[in-house]
């Protein structure tokens, strides 16, 4: 179905420039609020949300509202272009372990073949020491995906525990850095990040707004020194763990090198291409955890009503 007539025509009637130029007077600025802009808009962007998605180009009845990836799909790889990437995340990031080397590159492979789901499945990169290549692993996925599209945000630690988490809003990666081990919030934090990782909706509260529920398509890398900071929380199926080798410590040559090669948009399209259609997804990771009875959805779904305010439907018209 596509938009109407109607509302497309409605929206041309409404542009924002339009808008917000009521708030001027005389070419004197008066006191523009967010908030006054934000509720004129917000009809018009409810009525929107129906026919947008985030990155649907495949699906032509729907516009996407998302900064495209930074590598193109060609129609061969060159494998010049990707050796010294793969070289990295198997020799360095994996260190020569072939089977974390495969589910490494499948991780990534799903994050560019099925950017609208979620592996549910955060990576942890941990080194006792500095300089080992974590965060070059972050840098280059950065450049493939966009920087639009990732947060390396210094609040992030503190934003996945509360509603200040706004700024993840359209995010596809987000890297918790140098992750430290804080006694005082510490295990509320380890809980926190639990949930987050397999949450389907999180609840956000931009600025001059109110709370609001959206769509949580955050994939996540955790980096640290300290190699026991997750030991309680990492053997389930949360999160893949990956020690970091330390044969290129502080080799700054070598990933300023790889940096460089990396950055190139030749080197980002292959790289694009070769985890699109060289790899299978990880559609079937987590086993059978969606297969619950209607008993436990219901359960959910009223949990979920209970939490975003919203009326609970008896039983019987649920599973009607």
């Amino acid at each position: 179905m596509s938009p109407s007539n109607d509302v497309l025509q409605q929206a041309q009637k409404n542009p924002l420039d339009e808008i917000t130029i009521k708030y001027y007077s005389g070419g004197d600025y008066k006191q523009v609020k967010a908030l006054r802009l934000y509720e004129q808009h917000k009809a018009l962007f409810s009525t929107y949300q129906e026919y947008s998605n985030q990155w649907g180009h495949v699906e032509p009845t729907k516009f996407s509202t998302c900064v495209p990836f930074k590598g193109n799909i060609l129609e061969s790889v060159d494998n010049k272009g990707i050796e010294p990437f793969l070289n990295f995340v198997k020799e360095i990031i994996a260190d020569n372990d072939n089977e974390l080397f495969e589910w490494l590159i499948k991780w990534i492979a799903h994050i560019c073949k099925y950017p609208s789901s979620r592996t549910r499945c955060a990576l942890t990169l941990l080194s006792k020491d500095e300089g080992t290549g974590k965060g070059t692993f972050c840098d280059i996925l950065t450049y493939l995906l966009g920087i639009n599209n990732t947060d390396t945000s210094a609040e992030l630690v503190k934003s996945l525990v509360s509603e200040r988490s706004a700024h993840l809003m359209g995010k596809k990666l987000a890297m918790v850095q140098e992750m430290r081990e804080n006694k005082g919030d510490y295990m509320g934090f380890v809980e926190a990040l639990k949930s987050f990782i397999t949450d389907e909706y999180i609840a956000v509260r931009p600025l001059y707004a109110n709370k609001m529920t959206v769509r949580n398509l955050v994939e996540l890398i955790i980096t640290s020194n300290n190699e026991n900071i997750l030991k309680t929380s990492t053997s389930g199926r949360r999160f893949t763990v990956a020690k970091v080798s330390s044969v290129r410590k502080q080799d700054n040559a070598y990933f300023g090198y790889l940096k460089s090669h990396c950055q190139t948009q030749s080197s980002l399209d292959n790289l694009a291409t070769y985890h699109q259609a060289f790899w299978s997804d990880m559609k079937s990771i987590g086993g059978d955890e969606f297969k619950i009875t209607r008993t436990q959805a219901y359960e959910s779904y009223k949990n979920w009503c209970v939490q975003n305010e919203e009326v609970v439907y008896k039983n019987r018209k649920f599973q009607s």
